[in-house]
């Protein structure tokens, strides 16, 4: 449907690269190979729940929102659950006042490093 408004959020999971390290962003084979005409993306590439958070309050209503997290801002230490459990209560409020609809894609690091084992 044309009218619907779709976004995605997130972080550098929202594209891939290439052995050549060219980025391949999701939001192009959306547009091109399924045809979402009324798309808006906003990628913060080493970015965390904060920037998240940020973008939503100020951000476009829309239809339907993609979030995509892998989760870098734990590189450096192990998350603080007190403080993260907050952010994430802060990034469902504001989806459920921008999106009608909303789909998460949460996850990676910790598969990839084996974080809280």
């Amino acid at each position: 449907d044309c009218g619907t408004r779709y976004g995605l959020i997130g972080d550098s999971s929202l594209y891939t690269k290439r052995n050549n390290k060219k980025k391949s962003y999701i939001s192009s084979v959306l547009r091109e190979k399924y045809r979402f005409v009324n798309l808006t993306e906003r990628i913060f590439p080493g970015g965390g729940v904060r920037d998240l958070i940020g973008y939503l309050k100020t951000g476009p209503e829309l239809d339907v929102l993609g979030v995509s997290y892998f989760g870098n801002e734990h590189t450096l230490r192990a998350m603080d659950v007190k403080t993260h459990g907050r952010y994430w209560q802060d990034v469902f409020r504001c989806c459920r006042k921008v999106a009608g609809r909303v789909v998460f894609f949460i996850g990676g690091y910790a598969a990839k490093y084996t974080y809280g084992r």
